[in-house]
């Protein structure tokens, strides 16, 4: 099962390939079945699990673990108390929800390392996800990548929704030091580097990557999908409405006769100050 480019539905003759993740309708600009923004998503949903290459922020692993022993605390409920009746609902609900998280991780570990081959990780779920996040971009370029994304980012929001985590991360950047992909708190200002410990100033970084993707072309789906990856709240349907107004113009047209506009102008009227 190796990756290979995707073709649209022979059913629809000349429609432009969407997305294979369900519920995404993102136009594929490349030959990827997966778009850039669920690649994104994948990406922080595995980060979650495993809070950093040397577990520096502690993962939805390790808040599973507190809750199946019941050592975790979640919501306030009853003045931050709980009963008996709810600690032991919520100790059964925790290790049903590992198990899950588990055995969906355990499947993709094994179904992506027939392709690549290599040292399988620890059974853990905080191993797997690692070992996973480092294959984001064969994951979107293989025949299974739609359904990969679908499942484990799925398993995560479970997993937040049983430990009641009350917000999740956002992609911040490359680490300038080492390299290694960064991820803060929506609002941050600051970002620590879970690989080498280095700080970085999150705007900074957030205004550099668009910068450097500021020349491609996209969709208007596709540029609302990558500014909601880095933490900005902006839908296609105001994008859509800068060009009605004028403010951003069409450079081509897609496939489907969709208009494709430079990043770099949607980000200059979106985000004023990004100097994309």
């Amino acid at each position: 099962m190796t990756p290979s480019p995707t073709s649209t539905d022979p059913a629809t003759p000349g429609a432009e390939p969407l997305c294979e993740v369900p519920d995404c309708d993102s136009p594929l600009t490349d030959d990827s079945p997966v778009c850039a923004g669920c690649g994104y998503e994948l990406a922080i949903a595995l980060h979650a699990l495993h809070g950093g290459p040397r577990g520096n922020d502690r993962g939805l692993d390790t808040e599973l673990d507190l809750a199946v022993t019941r050592q975790g605390r979640t919501g306030e409920s009853n003045m931050g108390r709980r009963s008996s009746t709810t600690v032991v609902d919520f100790d059964e609900r925790a290790s049903e929800t590992v198990d899950v998280v588990r055995n969906t991780l355990s499947t993709w570990v094994r179904m992506l390392h027939g392709e690549v081959g290599g040292r399988l990780p620890n059974d853990t779920l905080g191993d797997m996800a690692r070992w996973l996040e480092r294959f984001i971009d064969w994951i979107r370029r293989s025949d299974f990548g739609g359904e990969c994304v679908d499942e484990i980012t799925a398993a995560v929001r479970l997993a937040e929704r049983t430990v009641d985590r009350p917000e999740q991360r956002v992609f911040a950047g490359q680490c300038r030091t080492c390299g290694a992909p960064c991820y803060a708190r929506p609002g941050s200002e600051r970002v620590r580097c879970g690989s080498c410990g280095d700080q970085h100033d999150v705007g900074t970084e957030r205004e550099r990557i668009l910068r450097e993707a500021g020349d491609r072309l996209v969709t208007a789906a596709e540029a609302a999908r990558a500014l909601r990856a880095i933490g900005h709240e902006i839908t296609d349907a105001m994008i859509r409405g800068y060009a009605r107004r004028g403010h951003i113009r069409a450079e081509e047209t897609g496939s489907a006769g969709r208009p494709l506009y430079r990043l770099g102008d949607v980000l200059a009227i979106a985000l004023p100050d990004s100097a994309a």
